[in-house]
C-alpha cells in the first residue's frame, strides 16, 4: 500500500478537467488584507452589459408573474386565498431562482456594470477634488 498523500485530482479524476471556481470580485469592500477588490466586468467582453432598469424590471415582472400563477393554481385547487399566497411565495422563491436563471444573471451583470461605473465616477471625482485642493 502506498503511503504518499493523495491529491484531489487523484481522488476524483473528473476534477482534473474542471477549472477552479472564479474568485468573488463582485462583493464591494476591501479584502481581509485591506486591498480593494477589482471590479467584476461583464462575463463576455465583446457583449455590452445590459442596462440596469430594464434588466431589473424584466426579472421582477417574471418573478411576480410566477407568484401570481402559482397562487392562481392553488386558488383553483380550492386553497384559501391567503394560504395560497403564502404557499406561492414560499414555492416561488427557489423556483424563480432556477427557472429564471438567464434574466437573473443579466440583472446581476447590469448591477455589476452600474456599480463599476459609479465606482469609476467616484474615483474620478475624488481625483479631481484632490487635484484642486493641492493647487
Amino acid at each position: 500500500m502506498d503511503s504518499r498523500p493523495v491529491g484531489p485530482d487523484e481522488r476524483h479524476p473528473e476534477s482534473a478537467t474542471t477549472p477552479p471556481p472564479a474568485s468573488r470580485t463582485d462583493i464591494p469592500g476591501p479584502v481581509p488584507d485591506g486591498r480593494p477588490i477589482p471590479d467584476a466586468g461583464p462575463a463576455e467582453p465583446d457583449r455590452p452589459a445590459p442596462r440596469l432598469g430594464p434588466a431589473l424590471l424584466r426579472y421582477s415582472l417574471l418573478r411576480f408573474g410566477l407568484l401570481l400563477a402559482l397562487a392562481g393554481i392553488l386558488v383553483l385547487a380550492r386553497v384559501p386565498l391567503l394560504m395560497a399566497l403564502l404557499l406561492a411565495v414560499i414555492v416561488a422563491l427557489p423556483l424563480a431562482w432556477l427557472v429564471f436563471a438567464g434574466p437573473r444573471l443579466r440583472a446581476n451583470e447590469a448591477m455589476a456594470a452600474a456599480t463599476g461605473h459609479r465606482r469609476a465616477e467616484r474615483e474620478r471625482l475624488r481625483a479631481a477634488l484632490e487635484g484642486s485642493e493641492g493647487g
